[in-house]
């Protein structure tokens, strides 16, 4: 087993005192399981000479890839240690959530003394925290053991020395023994060091001397050490204790093949087959995984139960109940200091929450501003004149008094440009990457322009905005995506062009007609990384139309799917506009073939667009891309839908009950919501604001209109306590809301 000896012992301490353990696992130590979600693995899977390789060291954990992860500790601070057992490498996800490998390059033994990211390792089955420093590696078909020091280093501690004929060591240093596949790894309170290699459970004690406590054990790799210091060991179909005078106990299974499956009986009742891992709460409950059942056990008061998997899903992605699908053998667990359970199961690292750990999903803000640079409103994230053409404005998006936390990957705005000097536009992006050659609002000489933006974060937390129009800039956060959200964080690149004044990108032939649809090549299109991954559910794009021939509209959807009849963006003849875009991608998950996944764009009037792509989310991300979907309308003249009366006068909030309007395709419990806002016929210049019901109205905008004028944009707002947003119109105008998705 694999832990933080000192933490455990820590939170047994506590756990005694019967107080903190409430805290740490909701109301009560026994806390049901709730969700299970991925915290690393699901990027885009990587080939060389015909097979997998792991990808994404430096970057978020949840776009990496592993290719069989095995072993798993969990620090105090919640860093996340995993071997990769055919990858022969072991790797660290931060606490927030970057991932780097830490030992082993290719399939070997060297680099004793040497650096460990330079080292040979070979099939490394488990880990563990050394309460010393460092790690302890199994090194499993090396037959070694190895420690990875503190200063990054590595040596072998075991195995590798030639012993008389008929003896393994015992009774002398660890140094001298030899190992035979050494496969679990535990430390007792105490400090004592417990291997399982060769069919034997061997014991290290403090003085270094090495001996075997038992022999005869069927592999299984399953090893803890409980704070009294009596040792579990997991066979096939037996969970063991041993116990300070080495007696062997019987506490689950039957030691065969027989019993039963059912939860709520006596352990010893249960049939157990291809036990595996082991980890010891805090209160004495042991979590155990039952592979060959395809479930995560509790044992708690000698009754057994399940608390995750055996469920009928075929798979188990995204964030969802934790006993819902069924679940492939987990081949490393351990228990965080959060309460929750970190396991290694396919290609995936996954946690499963015990309480209410709430699922990573989008977190969603009463709009605050961040960034005004109007003087005469009190300037907020900037100082001096109003910017000119061509000028950038550096933007720290976690700065003291943001609401956005400085590990977060992306954040949601709603960015304005008012006063403009000239027709232009501005551009968002991470400061550390080069400005790409995109554009985010679209805006014509002395007009106000406003648009959503996801933009990703680098570590440096500061977003750059290229004002090429020249004017005023303001920036409302909405949201932010946290660390162990699923979503593919990208620097904005273009991915459709069809004006022949710019450098075309997938289109040839005349500006597009009225009625035209275009598809747009999605996945795995991109530079390098910097690249849509052909598993993702759902892309964040920014659609823009310009040099319209008449009024009329623009729908985007995933080409797989029927065209909706609501429209993503409204264009005006002659005018320019961008929005911002959620849309659904299609099922198939491959691009074996070079086949990508495409998004189609119709225009109801000829109209040259462009599409920039900003991100993507993977489908064990919390986002649910829905077909587009009207939720409101106040126009008597088109069907009102949601709404009865007159056009919404000034200063009147109307409100959508999401739930409800979506015949519940919209849970209550849902977080966010995406969505396509448009105001018509305003009775006087004024603006529009969006934000959850049941918070205070705040003040910023998410659509400015002119007298006569009509106005989208697309939002991201987070839901009230009963499920419904408020849009409060200053003016008076007419409101239309198309719903694109959900974060739940």
């Amino acid at each position: 087993m694999v832990r933080n000896v000192l933490t455990l012992r820590a939170l047994r301490q506590v756990a005694a005192t019967g107080v903190i353990v409430a805290t740490m696992f909701g109301s009560t130590a026994l806390a049901e399981p709730a969700d299970i979600w991925t915290v690393g693995g699901g990027g885009i899977i990587e080939f060389e000479d015909g097979l997998q390789y792991q990808t994404g060291d430096g970057g978020p954990a949840v776009q990496a890839t592993f290719v069989s992860p095995w072993g798993v500790a969990v620090g105090a601070d919640g860093t996340i240690y995993v071997t990769d057992v055919n990858a022969h490498t072991v790797r660290m996800i931060r606490s927030d959530r970057s991932i780097d490998t830490l030992a082993g390059t290719t399939r070997g033994f060297s680099g004793d003394g040497g650096p460990a990211i330079g080292a040979q390792l070979w099939g490394p089955r488990a880990v563990v925290i050394d309460p010393a420093g460092g790690l302890i590696i199994a090194d499993t078909e090396n037959d070694r053991l190895r420690k990875l020091w503190p200063d990054g280093s590595i040596t072998t501690i075991a195995g590798g020395y030639q012993q008389s004929p008929g003896s393994i060591g015992d009774g002398g240093p660890l140094r001298e023994a030899t190992m035979a596949k050494p496969y679990g790894l535990a430390f007792a309170p105490t400090g004592e060091l417990y291997i399982l290699e060769g069919g034997r459970l061997r014991r290290v004690d403090l003085s270094g001397t090495i001996t075997t406590v038992a022999g005869g054990l069927y592999y299984s790799g399953g090893l803890d050490v409980d704070s009294y210091g009596n040792v579990y060991v997991a066979e096939s179909h037996a969970l063991w204790q041993f116990d300070l005078l080495n007696q062997k106990t019987l506490v689950a299974g039957r030691n065969n093949a027989t019993g039963s499956v059912a939860d709520g009986i006596a352990a010893t009742d249960a049939r157990l087959d291809g036990a595996g891992p082991i980890t010891l709460a805090p209160n004495g409950d042991i979590y155990f995984a039952d592979n060959t059942q395809g479930r995560i056990r509790r044992i708690s008061g000698g009754v057994i139960s399940t608390v995750a998997g055996g469920g009928d899903e075929a798979a188990a992605t995204g964030c969802r109940s934790a006993t819902r699908p069924r679940m492939q053998g987990a081949w490393g667990l351990d228990i965080a200091a959060d309460g929750s359970i970190v396991i290694s199961t396919g290609n995936l690292v996954r946690k499963i929450a015990l309480g209410d750990l709430p699922c990573p999903s989008i977190t969603p803000l009463n709009p605050t501003r961040i960034l005004e640079t109007r003087v005469a409103d009190g300037q907020i994230g900037y100082s001096g004149p109003r910017p000119n053409p061509g000028q950038t404005v550096v933007l720290d998006a976690a700065r003291t008094g943001s609401p956005v936390p400085d590990n977060a990957t992306a954040v949601a705005l709603n960015l304005t440009i008012t006063g403009a000097v000239n027709d232009g536009y501005v551009t968002a992006w991470p400061c550390e990457a080069t400005q790409p050659i995109t554009s985010n609002v679209n805006v014509r000489a002395g007009q106000t322009a406003a648009n959503a933006v996801l933009v990703t974060l680098g570590r440096s937390n500061t977003i750059c905005l290229f004002d090429q129009a020249g004017g005023d800039l303001i920036v409302d956060v909405t949201g932010y995506i946290g660390v162990d959200v699923p979503y593919q964080a990208l620097v904005p690149y273009r991915a459709l062009e069809t004006r022949t004044t710019e450098a075309r990108w997938h289109y040839y032939g005349d500006k597009p007609v009225a009625g035209q649809t275009i598809r747009v090549p999605i996945s795995g299109w991109g530079v390098g990384f910097n690249a849509v991954s052909a598993y993702a559910s759902a892309v964040v794009l920014n659609v823009t139309a310009t040099d319209a021939t008449a009024d009329g509209f623009v729908t985007v959807w995933s080409c797989e799917a029927p065209r909706p009849t609501a429209s993503s963006l409204n264009v005006t003849a002659g005018g320019t506009v961008g929005h911002l875009v959620i849309a659904q991608l299609g099922e198939d998950p491959t691009n074996t073939f070079g086949i990508s996944k495409e998004v189609c764009l119709f225009t109801q009037s000829g109209t040259h667009l462009v599409v920039d792509i900003l991100g993507a989310f993977m489908p064990e991300s919390t986002y649910v891309a829905l077909a587009p979907d009207r939720v409101l309308e106040t126009r008597a003249a088109d069907g009102q839908i949601g709404y009865e009366g007159a056009r919404p006068v000034a200063g009147q909030v109307v409100t959508i009950d999401v739930p409800g309007a979506t015949g519940g395709a919209v849970p209550s419990t849902a977080r966010a919501v995406a969505v396509n806002l448009t105001a018509t016929n305003p009775g006087t210049p004024g603006y529009v604001t969006v934000w959850p019901c049941g918070a205070d109205r705040p003040l910023s905008s998410s659509l400015n209109l002119a007298a006569g004028d009509t106005q989208s944009n697309a939002v991201i707002v987070g839901l009230g306590a009963d499920g419904k947003i408020c849009i409060f119109t200053q003016g008076g105008a007419d409101l239309i809301a198309d719903l694109n998705g959900f974060f739940a």
